[in-house]
């Protein structure tokens, strides 16, 4: 069974999914009753949360569970690029990720990896465009 960070880590994926879904607050309880059988996310198992967000998934989210494992490599590295570009972290590192999945997100330890590692492309981009400029 999650324990009870991985529990809140699924309770964020559920409603960063329904809110990419466009879902109000009825529809969301709609679909969470019709699926797991429980209104409230609080009310749910991780188990639960997990069925949830794979249908959100099937109904073509972009929030997708990956397997538990450290981030903080890819924290790190995005901390890392934003400081030597001059970027403040995470603001900076959290303005592309809103961006990239098109909803509010608070913490960037609640983005999915994919994304993480599409925002350390973005910035070695940025670093390797900015050092083409310095040259000519």
């Amino acid at each position: 069974m999650a324990g009870p960070v991985d529990r809140r880590r699924l309770l964020a994926m559920a409603h960063m999914a329904a809110a990419q879904l466009g879902l109000d607050e009825e529809e969301r309880r709609w679909v969470q009753q019709a699926v797991v059988g429980k209104a409230s996310c609080a009310q749910m198992s991780a188990e639960e949360l997990q069925r949830l967000i794979q249908h959100y998934q099937r109904m073509g989210t972009g929030v997708w569970q990956t397997a538990p494992r450290s981030r903080s490599p890819l924290l790190r590295k995005i901390a890392a690029q934003c400081l030597s570009a001059g970027y403040p972290f995470p603001q900076y590192a959290l303005g592309i990720a809103r961006q990239m999945l098109g909803i509010p997100v608070d913490r960037l330890e609640w983005v999915p990896e994919p994304t993480l590692r599409k925002i350390v492309a973005a910035l070695t981009y940025w670093q390797k465009r900015k050092r083409q400029e310095e040259v000519l």
